[in-house]
């Protein structure tokens, strides 16, 4: 803090006394320096103020500058600890004069630093985000769903229950959707942490009201989000967020880390920083964040997409390009057509029991009791697989082009590789 002149109740300058009576001016000090984030509540503490007389002080705060844009207010300015929660990046002045009832003091100053957010590129979860009790599976990311390979886990919920949802650690929603999924609608959820970390939830049902405030009354068809709420809310570890069932179809929803001091490493990682695929390329595993005695508490639910628990699995990584091998995501520039997608997936489940390709027709599953089954990294050349939704055949040309001929009303391989009728896929 600093001091500047003030006005004085008597014709004295002196900061130790004053003319009439002997009085000794009082020492204003309104606190030290600090730096927050936008959104936080603040609270300014001149109770290091004095007076030698042991006089008692009326404190007498004023706001001195704040950011253009602002207009906060002090929730009381003749008390010792006045709060106000700032609303704009910026620098705030606050100014502090006591009383002792004969004269003022000088003025003392405090300065509050406002960002958008506060560095910690390690941060802990320090509260459970749902009752585990009601979880009946976590899965990691790495999951082959539609024609993606997944950044984010799932959770499922057990049949007939409902999963409450807290706050794992202090965190200001930034943005989210509010949107139409089938006959329901849910919301998704997007939590900054620190300047390094986010995570994300969806498929959440029904939020708690102050989060639902935050969002338009008529739900989005999609899930696009806009522009970051402004302000964002502040929320803390151990409050509730609101409850979800889940999807329809799986009774799950989802739960992702992201971390921007961590880069996954894809196929080709231009690609994704082209279309600022930042949920790949920064996903974490989100159970690492977790304190260990709360972590090995998901870690004892790791499990598979087809549901089947996986003890001792760990937490795979977003990224599940193999180099020289068909394993990982692909891509068709020319944009999809027809049973082929615009990129397929090509993955296996956490215990490695089943090959999930996707973004072919409506995906295949190969279990390892299909007598065409082997696990994509160890494809360096080609191979085909059969499933009951169809023959999909790869040929990989190079690390990053891939030939893909798939036919979704056979069931049985062809000799070779045809020679026509395929599509070519990069990295």
């Amino acid at each position: 803090s600093s001091s500047s002149s003030s006005s004085s109740s008597s014709s004295s300058s002196s900061s130790s006394s004053s003319s009439g009576g002997g009085n000794t001016r009082p020492v204003a000090n309104a606190g030290v320096d600090q730096s927050v984030t936008v959104a936080s509540l603040v609270t300014l503490d001149g109770s290091a103020s004095s007076d030698a007389d042991d006089d008692s002080l009326v404190y007498i705060w004023s706001i001195l500058d704040q950011p253009s844009g602002s207009a906060i207010s002090l929730s009381n300015t003749t008390i010792a600890y006045p709060t106000f929660t700032p609303t704009v990046v910026g620098t705030y002045t606050i100014a502090l004069t006591v009383n002792d009832g004969l004269e003022d003091s000088i003025s003392d100053s405090v300065v509050i630093n406002v960002s958008e957010c506060q560095s910690d590129a390690s941060p802990t979860f320090t509260s459970h985000l749902t009752d585990l009790s009601k979880i009946e599976i976590v899965i990691p990311p790495g999951t082959v769903a539609g024609n993606e390979i997944k950044s984010h886990t799932y959770l499922g919920v057990q049949a007939g229950e409902t999963a409450t949802l807290t706050m794992p650690v202090d965190a200001k929603l930034i943005n989210g959707a509010f949107y139409q999924e089938g006959t329901r609608q849910e919301y998704s959820l997007l939590f900054r942490v620190s300047c390094e970390v986010q995570f994300i939830l969806d498929h959440i049902d029904a939020p708690v009201q102050a989060i639902r405030d935050m969002f338009p009354a008529i739900p989005a068809n999609s899930t696009v989000t806009g522009d970051n709420f402004d302000p964002p809310l502040q929320l803390f570890a151990g409050d509730a967020i609101g409850t979800t069932t889940g999807t329809v179809q799986a009774r799950r929803w989802d739960f992702g880390v992201y971390n921007t001091t961590i880069t996954n490493i894809f196929g080709d990682n231009s690609r994704y920083e082209a279309n600022y695929w930042w949920r790949y390329l920064n996903a974490d595993c989100p159970y690492n964040y977790f304190s260990s005695s709360l972590k090995s508490q998901y870690e004892a639910l790791y499990g598979s997409a087809d549901g089947t628990l996986v003890p001792g699995a760990v937490c795979r990584s977003a990224t599940q390009d193999v180099p020289g091998t068909i394993r990982g995501a692909w891509f068709l520039d020319s944009g999809a057509d027809g049973d082929y997608g615009e990129r397929i997936a090509i993955g296996s489940t956490l215990n490695d029991d089943e090959v999930r390709i996707g973004g072919l027709g409506t995906g295949l599953w190969v279990s390892n009791v299909e007598l065409t089954f082997v696990l994509p990294e160890s494809v360096i050349t080609e191979h085909c697989y059969v499933s009951d939704s169809g023959m999909a055949y790869f040929r990989l040309q190079s690390a990053a082009i891939l030939d893909v001929y798939y036919d979704a009303t056979v069931n049985s391989c062809p000799v070779s590789f045809p020679g026509s009728g395929f599509k070519t896929y990069l990295r």
